[in-house]
């Protein structure tokens, strides 16, 4: 089984559905058809400067 990737646009639409519009987590997850825990995860990354977000999250490291 291979690795699923998303792309930083899912990430970014799915953390504020959780954030912004305060539908809960696990339901979203079971919505989207993700893991609990990596819906959890996109909710504190926040791919730019000055967009809040949480913890060691907030630059995420990326290859060029």
């Amino acid at each position: 089984m291979s690795k699923r990737r998303f792309r930083c646009g899912l990430k970014i639409e799915a953390g504020r559905l959780v954030t912004d519009r305060g539908v809960l987590v696990a339901l979203s997850a079971r919505d989207l058809n993700i893991e609990l825990s990596v819906l959890r995860r996109w909710t504190l990354w926040r791919p730019f400067p000055g967009m809040g977000g949480g913890s060691k999250l907030t630059q995420p490291s990326l290859p060029l």
